[in-house]
């Protein structure tokens, strides 16, 4: 269809009345949007919206659905629209942006296409959004998770975590997620993040401005699912503990915990296997549960349904509580057991892991001012039936050995009635 300069004209005129919304700096548009060869809106990134128009029109979108993430203006929305997409649905945040969007898709007659506004930093609306075959994500990430594009995405990986696993869920096929203005230097986390959540890398590109670019599709692995190890599981629930995630899992009819480390973890080389190993020297003390199995990044344990001494973090559930002097003793008695069977073996046990203890530790661990071994309130649990267990141990922890013995110390003096000797890990353990 051929439009006459009027037309051309009457519209531009209808776009500039959007003022600011649209035009956000000094009188250029975020994308720039030409027809029949002439501008329709002068963009501030054209060369950008250029480059992202020849991945869109390089791919086969023949009677597929597509998704434009935080389509500003919709042009990729409507590009895929006019290149044979069966549908494409362009979200933003900006009520009059799209209100101008959709002055150019009814303009350019695209019923196959739809731009709608809604806030993608909030959960409810990411919940809202319907998977679709092929998905756009440009530039995103840092909008969505908060972060400043030169921030490591390391120091907010759990809200990384959250937006890939969105973007398992909304993708059906295909994925090209595109990240910020010199951030090549993070390409091996973006790469194994989306790795991690079921994407396989089809290809990668560079852009001018050194911004990453994944061609990813999706693998058989879906959005629900955990790939462990082999092993299939799915995702019943998650929440964090400090830097990491956690979650419950399903598999024929059983649940697990699974604890996914963080990429700080790793750089400490604080890692899966060392703490699956660590727990292999407990296997004898009933309380603490033994690992299923690991990968790189995350650990597989038993469930089990029991509340944290002490609540930290995000974890989604309440501290135990009020404890009979009878519980009391139990806690004591159990964290003595394991105590005992690490001071037992303290020697042997430095030995095997003293190649992962950082230098400066070495000495700390080795005279036994340090433990390797961490059985703070946050890492006990105690279930409604009375049951104590263990998790979370690992090596490299700050020295516990002094706050343990005030622990132990304070449940006796409390379950016999006497008086404790205050202070914070005191007023901890009362009722």
């Amino acid at each position: 269809m051929q439009y006459s300069d009027e037309q051309i004209e009457s519209l531009r005129r209808k776009l500039k009345s959007f003022g600011r919304d649209v035009y956000a700096r000094k009188d250029v548009a975020y994308q720039h949007f030409a027809v029949e060869g002439r501008t329709l809106i002068e963009g501030e990134h054209k060369e950008r919206c250029a480059e992202r128009i020849g991945w869109i029109e390089s791919s086969d979108l023949r009677g597929k659905t597509v998704l434009d993430i935080g389509c500003n203006l919709g042009l990729f929305a409507m590009k895929a629209a006019g290149h044979q997409a069966k549908f494409a649905t362009g979200i933003d945040i900006q009520p009059n942006v799209i209100r101008a969007g959709n002055c150019i898709r009814e303009f350019l007659g695209l019923e196959n296409c739809r731009l709608q506004v809604s806030d993608l930093t909030r959960e409810e609306g990411r919940d809202a959004v319907e998977s679709a075959d092929i998905v756009f994500a440009f530039a995103i990430y840092d909008h969505l998770t908060g972060r400043h594009k030169q921030t490591p995405p390391s120091e907010l990986e759990g809200r990384y975590v959250e937006v890939t696993e969105w973007l398992a869920r909304c993708t059906r096929e295909m994925l090209i997620v595109e990240f910020h203005n010199n951030q090549q230097k993070w390409a091996d986390f973006f790469r194994s993040l989306l790795i991690e959540h079921g994407f396989a890398i089809v290809s990668e590109r560079i852009t001018k401005i050194d911004r990453p670019v994944f061609f990813c599709r999706r693998t058989l692995q879906a959005y629900d699912e955990l790939l462990i190890d082999g092993e299939t599981y799915h995702k019943l629930r998650c929440w964090n503990k400090r830097k990491r995630k956690l979650y419950l899992i399903e598999k024929n009819g059983q649940r697990f915990l699974c604890k996914r480390y963080s990429t700080f973890d790793l750089e400490q080389n604080c890692r899966p296997e060392q703490e699956a190993r660590l727990l292999r020297e407990f296997r004898d003390c009933p309380e603490v549960l033994q690992p299923l199995c690991f990968d790189d990044c995350r650990i597989v344990l038993p469930y089990f349904d029991g509340k944290p001494l002490e609540v930290i973090d995000e974890q989604p559930v309440n501290a135990a509580g009020p404890l009979l002097p009878a519980l009391r003793l139990k806690i004591v008695a159990s964290v003595t057991s394991v105590l005992a069977r690490y001071l037992e073996r303290q020697a042997e046990i430095f030995a095997r892991f003293q190649e992962v203890i950082p230098a400066i530790y070495r000495e700390e661990v080795k005279s036994g001012k340090r433990m390797l071994i961490d059985l703070s309130p946050s890492n006990i649990l105690v279930s409604t039936t009375g049951e104590v267990r263990f998790v979370d141990f690992e090596p490299t922890k700050p020295a516990l050995t002094r706050s343990i013995t005030r622990h132990l110390e304070n449940l006796i003096a409390e379950a016999l009635g006497k008086q404790s000797n205050g202070g914070k890990l005191a007023r901890l353990w009362k009722t």
